[in-house]
């Protein structure tokens, strides 16, 4: 959990279509902030008419320290028999989208804790960067780097395969960020996109005001198949793979605000609890399944 006053916010647009927001006219969503302890802030999710949700009131960038300070979750890389299964998933999703075998030049775009980064570098004999807004201070790996700028990850030329997850959504330009993708991809390379996905039974049966892919106030955008794709295609890319993948966060973040803060029962929604993740996971995995839409997506692109 985190701990800090109100978050300055400015209203938007849609950042994908540029339609004026009409928050008298068109479907909203309220939410608040559930990872801050002390939050009453309202956050406005609106339905635009190109298919995606977008955040009205977004936080103003001098605002992005705040809400992405250091207990931020995805900065920290838990131990235990769920983060070593992690990893061990982590580098099953590398192996299958290697361009050039050991060879391949990898970039994760928002790495967080690094986690992946690392798993990642185990398998090539490049140099893997990992770009965040805040990342680790340093690597514990000769061939894995950290960086904070997009003119350092320039610096470092073509990359055959980036990886994106859990980041799109975040940013206030997504469109632009697929253009930079597309610049930094070598001919013949990959990148592989995981974002919440707006179409899953989570959102549309169960607990909409409460879905935890909202994640206000760090989520700007949220898309569903049509939508993301309409924008890759739009951006020059080819839709090479497409599928719903299980996320056992989307569950955890979705139940957490029925429970009382501060609560045991709250605390016990972590990522860190291997019986609810199996259980979270599996679920998912049925829903797919027997045809079920979940509440993540995975898009592996190409340049046409």
């Amino acid at each position: 959990m985190l701990d800090y006053d109100y978050v300055e916010t400015r209203d938007v647009n849609c950042p994908i279509c540029s339609r004026k927001n009409d928050l008298g006219s068109s479907i909203t969503v309220k939410v608040k902030d559930y990872l801050n302890v002390n939050s009453g802030q309202e956050f406005i999710y609106l339905l635009c008419s190109c298919g995606v949700y977008y955040l009205v009131n977004q936080p103003h960038t001098n605002q992005l320290k705040k809400i992405y300070s250091q207990g931020y979750e995805a900065y920290t890389i838990a131990d235990g028999l769920v983060s070593k299964l992690k990893r061990k998933r982590l580098k099953s999703v590398v192996k299958p989208q290697l361009v050039f075998g050991r060879k391949t030049k990898i970039l994760d775009y928002g790495c967080g804790s690094g986690e992946f980064v690392y798993s990642a570098g185990e398998l090539v004999d490049t140099t893997v960067v990992g770009y965040d807004f805040n990342p680790p201070n340093h690597s514990k790996v000769s061939n894995v780097f950290f960086v904070n700028s997009e003119a350092e990850i320039r610096r470092n030329g073509d990359f055959d395969l980036i990886f994106s997850f859990q980041l799109i959504e975040h940013l206030p330009d997504p469109g632009k960020f697929l253009d930079f993708l597309r610049e930094l991809l070598s001919d013949g390379g990959r990148v592989v996109l995981e974002t919440p996905s707006s179409s899953g039974i989570l959102f549309h049966r169960l607990v909409r005001d409460h879905w935890g892919g909202w994640h206000a106030p760090r989520h700007f955008v949220i898309f569903d198949k049509e939508s993301i794709t309409q924008l890759c295609s739009k951006k020059g890319f080819a839709i090479e793979e497409f599928r719903y993948l299980p996320s056992p966060f989307q569950w955890n973040e979705s139940i957490r605000p029925y429970l009382p803060r501060g609560s045991r029962l709250n605390k016990l929604l972590s990522l860190d609890n291997f019986f609810l993740v199996s259980l979270f996971y599996l679920i998912d995995i049925i829903l797919i399944f027997f045809g079920a839409k979940s509440s993540n997506m995975k898009l592996v692109l190409t340049k046409i």
